[in-house]
């Protein structure tokens, strides 16, 4: 029995389980990849991280400095010598610590930034795909030929694959706040230093963005409620006509508008 047992655990451990780990890996590198059928265009991704303005020096690649002194000096007023100390103020540019005074470098996107970027490519994208006479599914785009040798069924299965994205978030499921510029902060003047200093932003609390309520945060289109999402509808069959399944009137088989 002990002779078994041992077998058993070393033929497990040694020929069962790489087996099952292979499979499970070739499964998440499979679900990760999303490749798309021939003759389907994919909309343009936006990335997390890319080379933008410096936030601390605006672009400029310098930051102001200020140097402070202290001088001892007479003033004569109303015939009694007084000593006061008065301060010196001397400003000079240095480069920046953050870009080294290059102005741009890599770092994460505001949601701002990712939005106008976002706009940018899908215009011409959008203006691309219009050229080349292509058909919209979903947020993607298709040849004319294979579009139109899609099913309903394979038309609406494809359009949910690549959804169609809330047109006032595009996508993104939040909106960014316009008194900060998703930045989370606001440039103050101090009163007492007359520096510019950083605050929380006071209408997102310093998220740099708001709750999507066109879209409950889903950064989706809402499902169309004459077909409920499912981008078909059943024909009822007539005395010369059987019972057929067509795209949906309303969304033309989108599933969402």
């Amino acid at each position: 029995m002990l002779l078994n047992r041992l077998f058993l655990f070393f033929f497990t451990l040694f020929c069962v389980a790489p087996i099952v780990c292979l499979g499970a890996e070739g499964a998440v590198l499979a679900s990760d990849v999303a490749t798309p059928p021939a003759g389907v265009y994919l909309p343009p991704t936006v990335p997390q991280e890319a080379e933008a303005i410096c936030l601390d020096c605006k672009g400029v690649g310098t930051v102001a400095s200020v140097f402070k002194r202290k001088d001892e000096r007479s003033v004569t007023k109303t015939r009694r010598a007084h000593q006061t100390q008065l301060a010196t103020v001397s400003e000079f540019k240095v480069p920046c610590k953050v870009c080294k005074g290059r102005k741009r470098y890599v770092r994460k996107l505001t949601l701002q930034e990712r939005v106008d970027w976002y706009r940018k490519q899908r215009g011409a994208y959008e203006t691309e795909q219009t050229m080349a006479q292509r058909h919209p599914v979903g947020a993607a785009y298709a040849e004319k030929s294979v579009a139109e040798g899609l099913s309903p069924e394979e038309f609406a299965k494809l359009a949910a694959s690549y959804p169609v994205v809330c047109k006032k978030c595009v996508g993104f499921a939040a909106i960014p706040c316009n008194r900060c510029e998703s930045f989370g902060f606001t440039e103050v003047l101090d009163e007492v230093t007359e520096e510019t200093v950083r605050e929380v932003c006071t209408t997102c609390d310093g998220r740099g963005e708001k709750r999507c309520k066109s879209c409950d945060e889903t950064g989706l289109a809402k499902l169309c409620k004459r077909c409920k999402g499912l981008g078909v509808m059943r024909k009822a069959a007539t005395k010369r006509k059987p019972a057929t399944i067509e795209r949906c009137p309303s969304c033309d088989g989108m599933c969402r508008r």
